[in-house]
Order: C-alpha cells, then sequence, then structure tokens
C-alpha cells in the first residue's frame, strides 16, 4: 500500500512541475515576444516620426514657439 502512495506522489508532483514549468516557459516565450515588439515599434517610430519631430523642433527653435507647439 506505501508503494501505490510513494508512486501517487511522485506522479502528483511531477504533474505539478510539468505544469509550473510549461506555464513559465509560456509566459517567458510571451514576454520575449512583446518586448521584441516593443524594440521594432519604437525603432520604427524613431525612423518615421523622430526625424520629423527632430525637423520641427530645429524649425520652431524657440521655447516659447515649443510649448504654443506641443
Amino acid at each position: 500500500m506505501e508503494n501505490i502512495e510513494n508512486i501517487l506522489t511522485l506522479e502528483v508532483k511531477r504533474e505539478i512541475a510539468n505544469r509550473y514549468f510549461g506555464f513559465r516557459r509560456i509566459i517567458e516565450e510571451d514576454t520575449e515576444n512583446y518586448l521584441e515588439e516593443v524594440r521594432a515599434t519604437a525603432e520604427h517610430l524613431e525612423k518615421t516620426v523622430g526625424h520629423e519631430l527632430v525637423r520641427i523642433y530645429h524649425l520652431l527653435h524657440r521655447r516659447d514657439l515649443l510649448s504654443r507647439f506641443f
């Protein structure tokens, strides 16, 4: 009887560990994908909108004009 209890205990522990590490792996992959998308989006915005904002900043040049613009 004790042998069956030990086997069942090990199976339950194994199942809990597999679920935990499975969910952890999924979370880590999702986090990595999310951070990559954030980097790609930031790079895209820098290449498109960033240059235009720098250009506007240089054209307005004065603090009061920049404040009114924003």
